[in-house]
């Protein structure tokens, strides 16, 4: 049996097998950065849900500490709570509002009083507030529901994007493991899977029906 002259010649073939584990990896890639893309934005979520929750929790506590003293407009005692507010506990700002006026706050006068007025009066909702190269995250608590102020803290973003980078590497490092033994495991199974149906290829262009 000899080849069928003056046939022409044909170049290099892309393998059967190689293509099919092209195609396999293409979409073992994709469907990994999109697991990893849903679950950077969940996590994200989460830690921005659980960090309003605490600061929401901590405003609440300062605004019942508060209470009396804006009563009786006892500003030494609102300062002392507002300093205390930013210690060791996330917070990075502290402000004690009424009608506008900030009535203590654990930053300086100029920047307290900007910050107050960034907010409309009785605007409660929460917000991403920019100071610089900084981000916070404001939570607002009523005093004795809002008819004697309110108290406002800022919490600092930073320790929540530093834990969202480090589960971001992790994910990112566990879906390379991942994608590289999903490759090894579709080249293997397209090379399997094509290698009759590249014997019968290789067959019929050797046939040669004289």
């Amino acid at each position: 049996m000899t080849a069928v002259a003056g046939r022409p010649r044909r170049g290099p073939r892309v393998r059967l097998w190689a293509k099919l584990a092209v195609f396999a990896a293409v979409g073992v890639i994709i469907t990994h950065v999109l697991y990893l893309a849903i679950g950077l934005s969940v996590t994200g979520r989460a830690l921005a849900r659980e960090q309003e929750r605490l600061g929401r929790s901590f405003a609440s506590l300062i605004a019942s500490d508060a209470a009396d003293a804006v009563l009786v407009d006892d500003r030494i005692s609102l300062h002392e709570l507002a300093s205390a507010a930013v210690m060791g506990r996330g917070a990075a700002y502290c402000l004690i509002v009424r009608d506008g006026e900030v009535l203590a706050g654990s930053l300086g006068g100029a920047e307290s009083r900007a910050l107050a007025r960034s907010r409309a009066p009785g605007d409660s909702a929460t917000r991403i507030v920019v100071s610089g190269a900084h981000r916070y995250l404001e939570v607002v608590a009523p005093i004795l529901d809002g008819d004697a102020g309110s108290v406002r803290v800022g919490m600092d973003m930073r320790p929540a994007a530093a834990t969202q980078r480090r589960l971001g590497l992790a994910f990112g490092a566990l879906a390379a493991v991942m994608v590289l033994v999903s490759l090894g495991a579709a080249f293997l199974i397209g090379r399997r899977v094509a290698r009759p149906i590249g014997e019968l290829g290789a067959a019929a262009d050797n046939f040669d029906p004289s």
